[in-house]
């Protein structure tokens, strides 16, 4: 719900007041009330003010000072504050009229660099240190808020959002054309590049130190290296373990003035999100019930879904309800709007093109809801397919390197079968992860019809080949297939890079719409070293997947999400979709005149894929042949808002 932003004159010469000015202005949308301004010699400080998203947030008073002159900011939340009361000698009384933001300096100032470490939670802080004239900046291990630097001989600057940099008035909006060309095939392996020339990110687990003479990013945190194999003797440890862990992340979560509410579909995830703060809310006297909001199809939508999922997760989460009543389901149709609907600017706060804006509609919906009932919190649980709710598909591909060939084909026995039968997911995970690039490439279009990133993309070919799309993604390890599930370390390097990284602003933009702090405890960080250690055998037996989680909600979910088919976000895409047909050909068409966006998007393909638009949901090649492009034609649109609004084009969200 905040934004912060630091600057730093190398030179040692004054901060210029108006130009700090322009800078508290350019944040003024994350705030509740007028920013801070703070400005001492060569560095200025600024942050807006949140809502209340704690009890304690009501003492928050920044910029904070420590000794030595020292000046912080801080952005975040953090979760089993009472461990790290504990280990600086406050007592839970005396912490309890302590914001976050304080409790962090306290942690900086008995630790020092190390106190980002030693913090639980998801955060951002800015540290300027006068005597030594360096300036710090820190993202919190596993996920934080976007933070944005851009360095030069000159100066520093870095701020939650590009525009925090833009407003200093040296660095000009541009748009990236390597990073933006490689986001159209959903590549965005380069961990610190962003969507505009001049300005980079700091990414979760990383620290940026710029003094007189130094430039320095260091990765002091890295799942990676921090995650230890997990062996216990007992089978049913490895659940009692893992309860214990989700319940103590969910327990830290829960700390807002008033019940979060919870963005739930009818998968695993967030569902035992829910059931578990249910059971926390229990022994909570005075506790409001706990609201649920689950997006529903539109009526009217044709029902068509891929064989063996589902489209509508509402029954899924009515069946919740009759084994918990005391939850408060509420169903979200967000009738009339769809994923090509310009009414929705977020990348206008996040600066950054929505990876799914797909699902924009209904998350954006649910989320307005649970504000208008009053909720400032709300929790959802997109961090379970990391670790909880692993399917453990890497350990088809394991033994098929090491040749367990009886072992694989038992393991294949009761996983989801398509067009050939029980040989499809061995074919899916265990064969094709193993094999070379272009006979993986070779072998998923014969088998699966799948041409990788040109069946999805919208890019322009020559725009993609002159901004190297397809070296980039090779150089980056980039899957366009999205179908491998790699094993160990490279894994783990994959968690606590650019996946997390993505969904950072896109969070921030919609906490910003609505007023509210969205808090995830599946990628709370004990839970995530402690599961990312465990055997495959924990999630992946006796032909079943997602073991660990259906074991443990065993008796506390019911058969309809435990057992019932996998659902489909925005199932109803196709009926969204066709009643503004007329008004997406309008804009592509009035694109054709625009070098910006017709230099980039291939609108001639798009718009002949709008000429031949399925009377049915497309569900593959034999419903439509461009179907993909089709199902992710919100994605297109986005791309070309956000190039118009980037060139400064006159009314972008014109349809």
């Amino acid at each position: 719900m905040t934004a912060l932003a630091g600057i730093f004159l190398r030179d040692g010469r004054p901060v210029d007041r108006e130009r700090l000015t322009a800078v508290a202005d350019s944040l003024r949308p994350f705030g509740a009330g007028a920013p801070t301004v703070w400005r001492g010699g060569p560095a200025g400080l600024v942050k807006t003010v949140s809502v209340v998203a704690t009890p304690q947030d009501e003492f928050d008073s920044q910029p904070i000072e420590l000794n030595g002159g020292r000046v912080l900011l801080f952005d975040g939340f953090l979760n089993h504050r009472e461990d790290l009361v504990s280990a600086l000698g406050l007592t839970q009384g005396e912490a309890q009229r302590i914001a976050d933001g304080a409790l962090f300096a306290r942690a900086v100032a008995r630790w020092g660099d190390a106190a980002a470490e030693r913090a639980e939670g998801w955060f951002t802080a800015v540290l300027w240190d006068p005597h030594t004239r360096v300036l710090q900046a820190v993202c919190s291990p596993i996920m934080a808020p976007p933070l944005h630097f851009s360095v030069d001989s000159r100066r520093v600057i870095v701020a939650t959002v590009p525009r925090g940099i833009f407003a200093w008035g040296d660095v000009p909006r541009r748009l990236d054309d390597a990073y933006f060309a490689s986001s159209l095939i959903l590549d965005y392996g380069d961990a610190r590049a962003t969507f505009y020339q001049g300005v980079s990110s700091l990414s979760p687990g990383e620290m940026l130190t710029v003094g007189p003479h130094k430039d320095e990013v260091r990765r002091y945190y890295d799942l990676a290296e921090r995650a230890r194999p997990v062996r216990l003797s007992k089978d049913a440890d490895y659940v009692e373990a893992v309860g214990d862990l989700l319940r103590g992340a969910v327990r830290s979560v829960l700390r807002a003035p008033e019940t979060p509410a919870v963005m739930m579909s009818g998968g695993f995830d967030s569902t035992s999100v829910a059931v578990t703060a249910l059971e926390i809310l229990e022994g909570c006297p005075g506790a409001a019930p706990l609201i649920s909001f689950t997006a529903v199809p539109e009526p009217g939508w044709d029902g068509r879904v891929p064989a063996g999922k589902t489209g509508d997760e509402g029954d899924a989460v009515r069946a919740l309800t009759r084994m918990h009543p005391r939850l408060d389901a509420r169903f979200v149709e967000a009738a009339g709007r769809s994923g090509a609907d310009s009414r929705i600017p977020m990348f206008e706060l996040a600066e950054f093109p929505s990876r799914n804006p797909g699902n924009g509609h209904w998350t954006n919906e649910c989320v307005r809801q649970a504000a208008a009932a009053g909720r400032r919190v709300v929790l959802r649980g997109n961090g379970g397919d990391q670790m909880l709710s692993r399917s453990g598909y890497g350990r088809l591909s394991e033994a098929f390197r090491t040749l367990r060939w009886g072992a694989l084909w038992r393991m294949t026995a009761g996983l989801p079968r398509g067009r050939l039968g029980r040989l499809s997911p061995l074919l899916r995970y265990a064969v094709l992860p193993n094999l070379p690039e272009g006979m993986h490439r070779v072998l998923r279009k014969v088998a699966f019809g799948d041409r990788g990133w040109r069946g999805y993309s919208a890019v322009h070919p020559d725009y993609a080949r002159s901004a190297r799309v397809d070296e980039r993604a090779r150089e980056q390890g980039f899957d366009p297939f999205f179908k491998r599930h790699p094993a160990g370390r490279a894994a783990l390097r994959m968690l606590s890079g650019p996946l997390l990284r993505n969904g950072r602003a896109a969070k921030r933009a919609q906490e910003v719409l609505h007023g509210v702090a969205i808090r995830d405890p599946l990628f709370e960080r004990r839970l995530m070293e402690w599961g990312c250690g465990l055997p495959y055998d924990q999630f992946l037996r006796e032909g079943r997947s997602h073991m660990l989680v259906r074991r443990l909600m065993k008796d506390r979910l019911p058969a309809e999400i435990l057992d019932g088919p996998k659902g489909v976000q925005a199932a109803d895409w196709h009926l969204r979709t066709t009643r503004r047909l007329p008004e997406i050909r309008m804009t592509l068409e009035r694109w054709r005149d625009d070098p910006a966006v017709a230099g980039r998007l291939d609108l001639d393909r798009l718009l002949s894929a709008l000429d031949t638009w399925p009377e049915r949901t497309p569900l593959s090649a034999r419903d439509h042949p461009d179907w993909l492009l089709l199902h992710f034609l919100p994605r297109a649109l986005n791309a070309g808002r956000f190039i118009k609004w980037v060139e400064g084009g006159s009314n972008w969200a014109a349809m």
